[in-house]
């Protein structure tokens, strides 16, 4: 039951499911297989819902009630690599886990690992071996692409992405990385801001506006009834929103980032966002608590 309402990606119900389950007095009694795979999918419900440090924690205690069940360390390690990928003794774990051979799971886990031990040179270098050796895995093109970002390197981005595309041609996540390829190679850092060049030419114009396309497909996979990834949505809107931001279209932006924080209320970079376009449009209502928020939370 928690399986089928993951695979639809009924992410809060499968959460509450395993909540419930574990409240069960009755539970208790549950074997300490029973008890870790429940943990296990608790944690991979968090994972889903952005919550990493918990769903570390979940996986972790799946991990230790069951050492012997490899899945339950791959999905730790690749959570840790998120969390704490510049622990060196995670390369350790993930390379013994890949002597029973391959997996995307892990070979994804540990060019992560890599990027933040080494520089994303040599992950890309290893991961680029990995997708020769398995063509079709799209997990590993997404993780290329991210990287390539990293160099950073756009166009073998954008590159990556549409390869994985090619393999599925519906993965959200791929038609947001194409879009952000499309976005960010024009864009400059400042202080850990990206800025826009001010003016667009017609060839930044023309990719930015492809990359509104790309987060469209994106928020539409997103957004069909059997998904409920409100966490990856809120950020994709909230790209597309800097997207339209940028093409001055600050009507459309608004709206983005105002579903954005529907989807996800703590999402700070679309209320910042919005209230510097608030500013801009002269909307008045609301405006002091909004900057209060963005105050304590800064």
């Amino acid at each position: 039951m928690i399986r089928d309402l993951m695979n639809r990606h009924a992410i809060e119900a499968a959460q509450a499911l395993c909540m419930l389950l574990m409240s069960d007095p009755q539970f208790e009694q549950a074997t300490p297989d029973e008890v870790a795979k429940i943990e296990n999918n608790l944690g991979c419900c968090l994972l889903q819902m952005g919550r990493l440090n918990e769903a570390e924690q979940r996986f972790q205690r799946a991990q230790k009630l069951v050492p012997d069940e490899s899945k339950y360390l791959a999905n730790y390690l690749a959570v840790r690599s998120n969390t704490s990928p510049s622990d060196p003794d995670l390369l350790r774990q993930v390379d013994k886990l890949l002597e029973s051979g391959p997996s995307s799971q892990l070979e994804v886990t540990k060019a992560q690992i890599i990027a933040a031990l080494s520089g994303p040179q040599e992950a890309m270098i290893w991961i680029s071996a990995c997708i020769s050796r398995t063509p079709k895995s799209f997990d590993l093109y997404f993780i290329a692409a991210m990287i390539a970002m990293r160099l950073p390197d756009y166009y073998a981005a954008s590159e990556f992405a549409e390869a994985g595309l090619s393999a599925n041609p519906s993965d959200p996540d791929l038609c947001r990385a194409k879009a952000d390829a499309l976005m960010l190679q024009h864009m400059r850092e400042n202080s850990g801001i990206m800025l826009p060049p001010i003016p667009l030419s017609e060839k930044q114009r023309t990719d930015i506006q492809q990359s509104v396309v790309w987060y469209t497909k994106s928020v539409t996979i997103f957004s069909t009834p059997k998904d409920q990834r409100k966490f990856q949505l809120s950020e994709v809107l909230t790209q597309r929103g800097v997207a339209h931001m940028v093409l001055g279209e600050m009507e459309s932006a608004l709206s983005d980032f105002n579903e954005s924080i529907n989807n996800n209320p703590g999402d700070s970079t679309a209320r910042f966002n919005r209230f510097t376009i608030r500013i801009r449009l002269e909307q008045s209502e609301n405006i002091d608590s909004e900057a209060e928020y963005l105050l304590q939370i800064s």
